[in-house]
């Protein structure tokens, strides 16, 4: 007997077949199914569970209480086995308002035009060479059950960028955007960002130079997390001061991080080139391959509790250019809100600091690791 599985835009078809102990290849858990016996039609929504193509060619699908494990025959062109970009973006309108959540599997890119908002609020999955992109008026906000991932095994997806204006100060989050005004990504409590190469950029996907007129993208996350990123976020250069921001976040890689090269396996927290004013408060970076916070010609500050555990450099900061780069990393006179460095291999790395007060460290703690604090060649520093 065939039937239809219907989810979204997604139509396949399969027998029916009942096997036991399987490695399924499309896994469907804990969502609500309903079947139209005329229609021989299964419909699963909302989706709520993973989603998974791998090798053989089973998926479970839960039933009225009972397990069916059915047998796909794919005939469709939605999915791809080597997991490649196909179809349509999906668009989000100037003047829209989008809410998604119920779970999605996209094949293409996202596009959050100028004067859009899109809420995400659910699971979505993307293929490799699929992401989200905010224009520059566009808004996107990931709320506190959204999950954005990878969809096949040994695959990556590319993560959002966010378009800037590099001539113009970035725009309040919360204000409604003008044309012009700088892409805001929001990431609420509990949101998380799986498997992408990069996590968020701040830049339009263009060739040089045209993409360094769209540097400035604004970043406000507060308690979301980031797993298995290559890179969690990146910043590029920014001549107004950068109003982004970090609060209650994890930068994290576990045992489930997708190895594709030997060059490009070191996972890291966030890059930043030549910008001033991005804020770290009470993050916790953890087992990551290469930093927790890298930056060139760069300012922040790293205050109230931040943690850097398990990481080859927690904090590097390098000037190639004089007064270009002060570095705030100081604690609190509550000892609970002093930052922690524990088991790195640098805890702080720094060179030719010089502009304000340098490198000013005061009321952190540091615990194991080879080297506590490097401060090479910088001329203003505290300690």
């Amino acid at each position: 007997m065939d039937f239809l599985f219907k989810y979204d835009k997604l139509f396949t078809k399969f027998s029916l077949v009942f096997f036991l102990n399987l490695t399924y290849s499309l896994l469907i858990v804990g969502s609500t199914c309903t079947y139209n016996s005329k229609a021989k039609l299964y419909t699963i929504l909302p989706f709520s569970g993973d989603f998974k193509i791998k090798e053989n060619k089973y998926f479970e699908i839960l039933h009225n209480k009972n397990i069916y494990y059915q047998e796909l025959k794919i005939n469709t062109n939605n999915i791809s086995n080597d997991c490649v970009i196909s179809g349509m973006p999906t668009e989000i309108d100037s003047n829209e308002n989008k809410i998604w959540e119920d779970g999605k599997i996209l094949m293409n890119t996202v596009i959050v035009r100028s004067g859009a908002t899109l809420t995400i609020d659910c699971k979505v999955q993307f293929a490799s060479e699929a992401g989200i992109e905010v224009q520059r008026g566009g808004k996107l906000i990931v709320g506190h059950f959204g999950v954005l991932t990878n969809l096949c095994d040994g695959y990556r997806w590319q993560g959002i960028k966010v378009w800037g204006n590099a001539t113009k100060a970035q725009p309040d989050p919360n204000a409604t955007l003008l044309p012009d005004d700088a892409g805001v990504v929001i990431l609420l409590g509990g949101s998380q960002i799986i498997n992408a190469n990069t996590g968020i950029s701040t830049t339009a996907a263009l060739p040089w130079p045209q993409s360094k007129s769209y540097y400035g993208g604004l970043i406000k996350a507060t308690g979301a997390d980031f797993i298995n990123c290559r890179k969690g976020c990146e910043f590029m250069k920014y001549d107004y001061p950068n109003n982004s921001s970090f609060e209650g976040c994890e930068f994290y890689e576990n045992a489930k991080f997708i190895s594709i090269s030997a060059s490009d396996n070191k996972t890291g927290g966030v890059t930043i080139w030549d910008c001033e004013g991005i804020s770290f408060k009470k993050n916790l970076f953890i087992n990551l391959d290469a930093f927790g916070i890298l930056g060139i010609d760069f300012s922040c500050d790293v205050t109230e509790g931040n943690i850097f555990k398990n990481v080859n450099v927690g904090i590097s900061a390098k000037a190639t250019y004089e007064y270009s780069s002060n570095i705030n990393v100081a604690g609190s006179t509550d000892f609970t809100k002093n930052n922690a460095f524990e088991n790195n291999l640098y805890h702080i790395y720094s060179n030719n600091l010089d502009y304000n007060e340098g490198l000013m460290i005061e009321k952190n703690t540091f615990v194991n690791g080879i080297v506590g604090i490097v401060i090479n060649n910088s001329t203003k520093f505290k300690v």
